[in-house]
């Protein structure tokens, strides 16, 4: 817990050295007497061994409320379940697309793993997607833990990624296109080289969302086209305005292939 979220008097479980998330009702029942320094708290064991003394603690390991224990541990069972399907499906490359996706939204970071979020944003997400009903319902290791944060497994990730690619092709390959240009011109400054490094490492991830996306690299140039032409049009004009008749017409002229 955070320092400052404590509260003098109050009963706290405290995990022994040497534990961890998962380890179950391992916990060590504290009072916290109200000073604290640095990451370290004082405490009064109130069972244990040690039941009656006082000793600094590191804050971090006062895991949860005493009373709120049993809620922290049914957690930290589902999201070791959670970690245990990812493992089964998990590749480095489908994690750099989904976080791709999930940036270009602009609801979302990139996930590590697995998706965590507060339920407002994530179901915002889910329903830009066109996805039915809430992202909580669609696997049932899906879980709200004891804070009303929601978890979700890789599969619902990988879910959402696929379904808001198709659902905003043109938002998703903007952002796409974004990150390649920038990686591209920055490559080139002196002592930059590394990011025509990431530029490649990034390539695999980003074919396999234009893939979810159905918008073929074919519709994003025509786009572009689209508006290279508008500003060649434009500097043409320019140069009439500014008495270049024949400049104009020659650029005009190989802007229609003649």
């Amino acid at each position: 817990m955070r320092k400052e979220d404590l509260v003098k008097d109050k009963n706290y479980a405290l995990r022994p050295k040497g534990s961890g998330p998962g380890s179950g009702d391992s916990f060590v029942k504290v009072v916290f007497l109200g000073l604290t320094h640095g990451r370290q708290c004082k405490v009064r064991f109130d069972s244990g061994e040690l039941e009656g003394l006082e000793e600094w603690v590191v804050t971090r390991d006062l895991a949860c409320r005493w009373g709120e224990r049993k809620a922290l541990i049914r957690d930290e069972e589902r999201s070791a379940r959670i970690e245990a399907a990812t493992d089964e499906m998990w590749d480095e490359v489908t994690e750099d697309a989904i976080s791709a996706v999930m940036e270009a939204s602009g609801e979302q970071y990139a996930i590590r793993r697995y998706w965590a979020d507060d339920p407002t944003s994530a179901q915002r997400y889910w329903d830009r997607a066109k996805l039915h009903s809430t992202p909580l319902e669609y696997d049932p290791l899906n879980y709200e833990d004891c804070d009303g944060r929601w978890h979700f497994s890789f599969a619902t990730a990988l879910k959402a990624a696929q379904a808001f690619a198709a659902a905003e092709p043109e938002l998703v390959d903007l952002y796409l296109r974004g990150i390649e240009e920038e990686l591209k011109a920055e490559g080139f400054v002196p002592g930059m080289r590394h990011h025509h490094d990431l530029l490649r490492k990034y390539a695999p991830s980003h074919a396999l969302v234009r893939a979810w996306s159905q918008a073929p690299r074919g519709i994003a140039a025509e786009n572009e086209t689209t508006r290279l032409r508008a500003v060649v049009s434009q500097a043409v004009r320019f140069l009439r305005e500014a008495g270049e008749e024949r400049k104009a017409d020659q650029i005009e002229r190989g802007l229609h292939g003649r």
